[in-house]
């Protein structure tokens, strides 16, 4: 029975692929002001603009879940961040996102549930920061801090000191913070409900921009996945259990692997704030550690424990950047396509797609400052006119007809008994037939028939040939590539009723053969195209390209009488 795989995204995801293009936004416009600026505290900052932003946002779509899918969105689309260590704001910018939608479910939505939800959601950045400086460099961090405050309590002529008063303050000026950002945000959000901040212009999809593009220069593995999964295991656990001597050179070796193969990925380890620091944590356990219980200003056992932390957070750091390379692994996408997340797959790359041109009509930071209420509001008010264009992108999908199978499995000749039935049904072809040549009952090769004309090129051959290109254990004949060029090009888009590419393989999967022109032609909205496909790679030519709905005809288990029926009838719902 054919398949047929819909286009469509629930609503809900588009809304959330529009907001969610807009945090991220605000995290790349914001962060890099912040960050040449030198500002103090900047991820603080800007969980509290993200809170405005959001509260602003759900003044206008209240869609139950909406907040937690934008934050989904948002923090897979920071990872585009050209430093690798992306996982730590990541998991800062969903649980921002988690927090305020379990807020709004038991608050409800009303200004007090907007404040507290606001409030916990900017304190979740000071938990965040405890959290990731624990992990980096262990609880050994916690007595260092202890002894360095006792001293400086001291230091000051103060009895005792209160830690309990100092943090108390430290949460309540986070909590305040976020109310604060949560009241600008809703105030935003009604001006941009009421139509008071309107300054919009247009934000249209790039069409040519692709989040999940295959990229031949970067090599990842699932099995370096699962490696560097047990090396920080084994790691942290031979540094938490053994002396130093005994964990150095495993751990230093791991850290020299990760740094020796990702090494696009470790910009942190050459500026020189992360030396000092690196110094910084030594110096105050050597000085700190026993708190000067042994007489001594400089403590061996303090200078190892300082050592063995810095080591630790190096394991930390080389380890989670090349998790975070890994992740962008094609077999992850495809787990994620095919296992409940198309949604999320289809929204997080409309996302992207708006993303440029949300950016772009972002006002500066001094804007937002000056006038943050109505900045909210006007940009809340633009981004969620992008919703209309993003529907428009979705319909504009061309759909196609796969016909799959296994090699050798006859998907060709299922091909050829499906062609003679669509013509007696009067439909009119185009395109081109890739034809076995067989030797000896060998199979040596294809050549290319066109369908209209009935002409033939030399294609493929398994003997290598002068100036033919190679891949696999096949040579490619460049005048068969411009035979079936010219044919596809010169297509008849007014009357034909289904153009058929025979067949689209890991040569186009990495930018050859037939590539170009089918990016070309997908765009062409009023023409249907079948497409011949092997089984191991359907998934990865359906992700490849923008398609709308599919029809998958499966060899296996399909026959040609039953399965051009159903051309037909996809051809005609289909027709534009």
């Amino acid at each position: 029975m054919p398949r047929i795989f819909s286009a469509r995204i629930n609503k809900i995801w588009l809304k959330a692929a529009i907001v969610g293009s807009l945090w991220a936004s605000f995290e790349i416009i914001i962060g890099s002001f912040l960050h040449n600026m030198r500002f103090p505290f900047a991820g603080t900052i800007l969980a509290f603009s993200s809170v405005g932003l959001i509260i602003a946002f759900i003044q206008v779509w209240k869609d139950r879940g909406l907040v937690w899918r934008a934050g989904l969105i948002a923090a897979l689309l920071k990872s585009m961040s050209p430093s690798a260590i992306i996982l730590g704001p990541m998991i800062g910018i969903f649980s921002e996102a988690v927090i305020i939608e379990f807020c709004l479910l038991v608050f409800g939505r009303n200004l007090p549930a907007y404040m507290f939800a606001g409030g916990m959601a900017v304190l979740s950045a000071l938990f965040h920061k405890i959290v990731s400086l624990l992990v980096t460099y262990g609880f050994d961090l916690i007595i260092i801090v202890e002894q360095l405050y006792r001293y400086l309590i001291r230091q000051l002529g103060m009895t005792e000191g209160n830690p309990e008063i100092l943090v108390g303050s430290v949460m309540a000026a986070y909590f305040l913070a976020g109310m604060f950002g949560a009241l600008l945000g809703y105030y935003g959000g009604k001006m941009a409900l009421a139509g008071q901040a309107r300054n919009i212009r247009e934000i249209t999809p790039d069409r040519e921009s692709r989040f999940f593009k295959e990229n031949a220069a970067r090599k990842t593995s699932p099995w370096l996945l699962i490696f560097h999964l047990f090396a920080i295991v084994a790691s942290l656990y031979l540094l938490n259990v053994y002396p130093l001597q005994y964990a150095f050179i495993p751990s230093l070796l791991y850290a020299s692997f990760c740094l020796y193969r990702y090494k696009g990925s470790m910009r942190s380890f050459r500026k020189p704030s992360f030396w000092i620091w690196f110094m910084a944590i030594t110096m105050l356990a050597a000085i700190f550690w026993n708190g000067f219980s042994s007489g001594e200003i400089w403590n061996k056992e303090g200078l190892l424990v300082g050592l063995k932390m810095n080591l630790r957070a190096m394991v930390i750091l080389t380890g989670f950047a090349s998790l975070s390379t890994e992740l962008r692994n094609p077999i992850i996408r495809t787990v994620l396509y095919h296992h409940g997340f198309a949604n999320l797959y289809h929204a997080v790359g409309l996302a992207f797609s708006v993303l440029p041109g949300i950016i772009d009509s972002i006002p500066g930071v001094k804007k937002l400052l000056a006038s943050p209420v109505k900045t909210l509001g006007s940009i809340v008010e633009q981004a969620s006119d992008v919703f209309p264009a993003l529907e428009k992108e979705i319909a504009s999908y061309s759909p196609v007809i796969i016909i799959t199978g296994n090699v050798g499995q006859g998907k060709t000749s299922f091909l050829l008994e499906l062609i003679e039935l669509l013509k007696s049904g009067q439909l009119h072809l185009a395109g081109f037939i890739a034809r076995g040549i067989h030797e000896n009952d060998d199979r040596i090769g294809y050549d290319l028939e066109d369908i209209t004309s009935g002409k033939t090129c030399e294609f493929i051959r398994k003997e290598r040939t002068a100036n033919w290109f190679r891949h696999g254990k096949y040579y490619f004949n460049p005048e068969g590539i411009r035979f079936g060029t010219n044919i596809l090009e010169k297509v008849d888009r007014e009357k034909t009723d289904l153009l058929i590419i025979d067949e689209i393989g890991p040569v186009e999967l990495k930018g050859k053969g037939w590539s170009d022109i089918i990016t070309s032609l997908v765009k062409e909205t009023g023409l249907m195209q079948l497409w011949v496909v092997r089984n191991h790679i359907l998934k990865r030519v359906i992700r490849n390209w923008k398609i709308g709905d599919i029809l998958i005809l499966d060899v296996e288990k399909d026959v040609p009488a039953a399965a051009a029926g159903s051309v037909v009838r996809f051809i005609k719902e289909h027709r534009k």
